[in-house]
Formats: structure tokens, C-alpha cells, sequence
């Protein structure tokens, strides 16, 4: 049965409550923190409480720290997937070498390319031309492995790069997300923005690309202008302004930019 506090807890999390994070108790915060990493990898088995280890200045999971301690008491394949969640391709890596035969034809069995990828990359296999790193970023993002999606953005061709950015900035204006997903979202998108080392063609976009784009930011003017800034695409900002999609001027007034640092 949940205690009081954690149903509580749960409830801030999952719900929008303009609070400031870091004037919460340490207590809150840590389990603010428990409650995310245990709906992250919710899908997986459970790792023990008592492996979890807290950074003491802002009560974060410290997430290496915490799954060294759990390899000793947890299933390796299990941990496995841990690692691939958290994108630490490095300490996947590393559990390949040291898995024997039996464990090796367990993942090899898996009929994923994601998983497919990744043993061509941990045995030095030349990249097999077939890959479609777009795809690949797909999944990756679908199950939500981000650092692992952000690879595969960086490995994808300029013009699949613009359709990304766009598709993920679409993606946060326009669908109904609770506070922690949409937060999750706008650190994800200012990510692969950092990556971005091309100026984007909206002619280039298919299917009236720009015409789509135009009408959804002005049909959801007030909640783009709520954007922190880290997720303002250039050419996007240009275009609103050249296009007057908005009452630029007043909605800043009244809808500032959100901060990341929540």
C-alpha cells in the first residue's frame, strides 16, 4: 500500500503545479525524483531501493552510481536494458564483453534494429547500409531512450534533421501533455537543437510543410511564445515574424518564456 506521501508526491509529479522545485524540503524533492525514475523504467523490473544513491546538492538520482550498485544484485540482462535505456552505450559495451555465449545468443535473438545497431557497433561490424538512422531515432524516441535518439538525429542527413526538429516542435505546441511529459519534451528538443550546424529551407518540406507549420503555430500562438528559449528554432522565429503569425509583442507580455530548470 502507498503511503500518504508518496500518493502526494506522485500527484505533483504527474499533475501541473506552478512550484518551484528546488524550495520543495530535500525530502519531497528526492522522492519528486524516485517517482520519475520509477515511471521511466517502469517497464523494466524493479531495482532495490536501498541501491539508490542521491547527489546531496539537488537531491537528483545518481543514476552511474545507482546502477553500479544494482549489477551486484540484479540479473545482468536485466541491467542490460537499464544501460539502453539510459543511452550509457559505453557500460553496454562493457556488459557485452564480459556476457558469455548463452547471454550473447539471448539479445542476438532479439529480431529489433535498434538492438541490431547497437552488437554491430560493440563488435566493430562496418555499418551495415541498410540502416535508416530516421527510423532508428523513431524508435529510440518512441520508447524514450533520448540519448540514444540524439545519436541517431547527429547521424541523420541535414534534410531528415529540419523534418525532426520541426516534427518535435509541432509535437510540443500542439498535443495535450501533462507537466513532467512536457518538460521531458522541451529538454529533449533543446538538445538535438544544440546539433543543429545547418540553416533550415522550409521550401524543401513536403506535403505543404510550411503552410502546416504556419497554421498550427498560429492557431497555438500563446502556448509556442511558452516555450523556454532553448527551444526556439531560428528559421521558426524568423518565419513567425516575416508571416505576423502572432501578436508577438503582447503575447510576450503575457506568456513568458518557461525556464528548463525545473
Amino acid at each position: 500500500m502507498k503511503s500518504l506521501f508518496s500518493i502526494s508526491t506522485e500527484k505533483v509529479v504527474t499533475e501541473y503545479h506552478p512550484i518551484d522545485f528546488c524550495s520543495l524540503p530535500r525530502q519531497v524533492r528526492r522522492n519528486l525524483n524516485f517517482q520519475s525514475f520509477k515511471r521511466y523504467f517502469g517497464q523494466f523490473p524493479a531495482i532495490p531501493d536501498d541501491c539508490f544513491i542521491f547527489r546531496k546538492k539537488d537531491s537528483s538520482i545518481n543514476v552511474d552510481k545507482t546502477f553500479a550498485k544494482a549489477k551486484n544484485v540484479m540479473d545482468p540482462m536485466v541491467m542490460f536494458s537499464y544501460y539502453l535505456a539510459s543511452g550509457d552505450l559505453k557500460a553496454m559495451e562493457t556488459m557485452w564483453n564480459e556476457f558469455d555465449e548463452l547471454q550473447r545468443m539471448a539479445i542476438r535473438a532479439c529480431d529489433e534494429q535498434l538492438i541490431k545497431f547497437l552488437l554491430d557497433l560493440f563488435e566493430k561490424r562496418p555499418p551495415n547500409p541498410t540502416w535508416q538512422m530516421r527510423e532508428l531515432y523513431v524508435d529510440a524516441r518512441r520508447r524514450g531512450y533520448f540519448s540514444l535518439s540524439h545519436m541517431f538525429f547527429r547521424k541523420c542527413p541535414v534534410n531528415q534533421r529540419a523534418v525532426i526538429l520541426l516534427s518535435e516542435l509541432k509535437y510540443l505546441v500542439a498535443a495535450k501533455l501533462t507537466r513532467e511529459h512536457w518538460v521531458i519534451c522541451c529538454r529533449h528538443l533543446s538538445r538535438i537543437l544544440k546539433s543543429k550546424n545547418f540553416t533550415m529551407d522550409f521550401a524543401l518540406l513536403k506535403n505543404n510543410g510550411k503552410d502546416v507549420l504556419k497554421n498550427l503555430i498560429r492557431a497555438n500562438f500563446s502556448k509556442y511564445r511558452r516555450l523556454p528559449k532553448e527551444c526556439r528554432i531560428p528559421e521558426v522565429e524568423a518565419l513567425i515574424k516575416s508571416e505576423n503569425l502572432g501578436s508577438i509583442k503582447f503575447l510576450r507580455c503575457q506568456h513568458n518564456p518557461v525556464s528548463l530548470t525545473i
